[in-house]
């Protein structure tokens, strides 16, 4: 399925662009899903598209981080196999608030060590 971005790019347009930061070096990608769009399978089918991504350039890993207050997502990242690695506690200040950020991240299937 088709997965249009609100600035009309498509997730795998947002994912290569990405590549252009650094090169080699870190891959960094902003994704998320507008409320709208919640629940209707878009948030998986956008996470399959960044494992594929990483994937096809030979990437060993793909880590996240998500406000701990955030459990949709956390429950999307684990069923699509990210595991919990680590919490950051009081490091974002949102809204007058302190709020923890949870570390997650996943072995991509098939990749090796060099």
């Amino acid at each position: 399925m088709p997965l249009p971005c609100e600035n009309g790019l498509e997730p795998a347009d947002l994912l290569n662009r990405a590549q252009i930061f650094a090169p080699g070096v870190w891959r960094e990608a902003v994704l998320g899903v507008l409320a709208e769009a919640s629940g209707k399978g878009v948030g998986t089918d956008l996470l399959e598209e960044a494992k594929r991504w990483a994937t096809a350039r030979g990437l060993h890993r793909i880590e996240l981080n998500v406000m701990a207050r955030n459990h949709r997502a956390i429950a999307l990242y684990e069923r699509a196999g990210f595991v919990h690695e680590g919490r950051r506690a009081d490091c974002l200040l949102i809204d007058g608030k302190f709020l923890d950020e949870l570390y997650m991240a996943m072995i991509l299937p098939g990749s090796s060590s060099p």
